[in-house]
């Protein structure tokens, strides 16, 4: 009976030792996936801003593009239904013309950023239950929880589970910031 109490308590120990490593281990993995979302933002933003000097004269409007905007969205400069004189609405218009024109700048900056990373969205052979798969290397759902986390304080977080369709805004950020941090890395950017 003694050899088995004690055989008892050594299986017990080894278990709770078993048990104890797996706390560790998930403790660590959070830290690492916390310093890797702190890595990621501080790549994308050094390659952002080392292409920051190509990318800004393409940000330009021309007065051509400005009154394009103007006319192709009329419903934005008719309060109360009428359409308000184009040298009246200028400034508004080459705001929305400058804010467009950035917006299809950095859509191709990422498009072709994620041909450069070999960027994959959904699952993949390397991983199956990856969201994403960018340089053969799987982005996990709990990559995806650390930088909410890391963006988000508990208002805001509480403001994200509430919003229809914020899911996918915070996702389509997060891997573009992945995106950004892999090409960053691919060029040896540290």
């Amino acid at each position: 009976m003694a050899l088995f109490a004690g055989f008892l308590v050594c299986l017990l120990a080894v278990l709770g030792v078993r048990r104890h490593d797996a706390a560790q281990a998930q403790a660590l993995a959070r830290s690492d996936r916390r310093v890797g979302i702190v890595e990621m933002n501080l790549l994308a933003t050094a390659v952002l801003e080392r292409d920051r000097p190509l990318l800004q004269p393409r940000f330009q409007v021309t007065d051509h593009m400005v009154r394009a905007y103007y006319d192709r969205h009329p419903d934005r400069f008719s309060p109360g239904g009428v359409l308000r004189p184009f040298a009246s609405v200028r400034e508004a218009a080459v705001e929305g013309a400058t804010a467009e024109r950035h917006d299809d700048v950095m859509r191709a900056y990422l498009a072709a950023a994620k041909d450069e990373v070999g960027f994959k969205e959904g699952p993949g052979a390397q991983a199956p239950e990856a969201l994403a798969t960018i340089g053969g290397r799987g982005v996990e759902e709990a990559d995806f929880e650390a930088y909410l986390a890391w963006a988000l304080d508990a208002h805001q977080r509480a403001q994200y589970d509430l919003t229809p369709g914020a899911r996918g805004l915070y996702l389509g950020r997060f891997l573009e910031c992945e995106v950004l941090a892999a090409k960053a890395r691919a060029e040896g950017i540290r």
